[in-house]
């Protein structure tokens, strides 16, 4: 895929995130839903969510996939970052959801150094992150 549509798949994709009272599905564009503790608990707060799976977003086995996002949430831990578990998914309102069309495991970090994150991203062969700064979600790229 080129980057203008890897920005659109990503754009429109749900990235659903558990925290410790209930789910909220964060979105580069367009406001959070989910339940309002949730909401409650994301609102305000820096939220980068990164993965292991399918680096460069060619699709791996899943075995594959597992292994390298356990590598990462030991990477994760190694650095002190806090985050709670999230998948990037295609959007439950798209046309593909009905055929799980994608989905990835994936590692909210929270309140860490988004560049510092972009890092390690970059290191597990990932395209780009979703940013949440605590209002709205964005997508940047690990090579910009």
């Amino acid at each position: 895929m080129q980057r203008q549509e890897l920005h659109e798949a990503y754009l429109g994709s749900d990235y659903v995130v558990t925290t410790p009272v209930g789910t909220v599905t964060v979105r580069a564009d367009g406001p959070p839903i989910g339940d309002p503790a949730a909401l409650a608990l994301v609102a305000g707060r820096r939220m980068t969510v990164v993965t292991a799976w399918n680096p460069r977003s060619q699709p791996q086995p899943e075995q594959a996939n597992r292994d390298a996002n356990v590598r990462l949430s030991r990477d994760l831990r190694a650095r002190g970052w806090q985050w709670w578990e999230a998948v990037g998914r295609t959007r439950t309102d798209s046309a593909d959801a009905k055929s799980d069309a994608w989905a990835e495991h994936s590692y909210a970090v929270l309140d860490a150094d988004p560049e510092a994150v972009l890092q390690l991203a970059h290191i597990y062969g990932q395209n780009a992150v979703l940013l949440w700064d605590g209002q709205r979600g964005s997508i940047v790229w690990c090579d910009a």
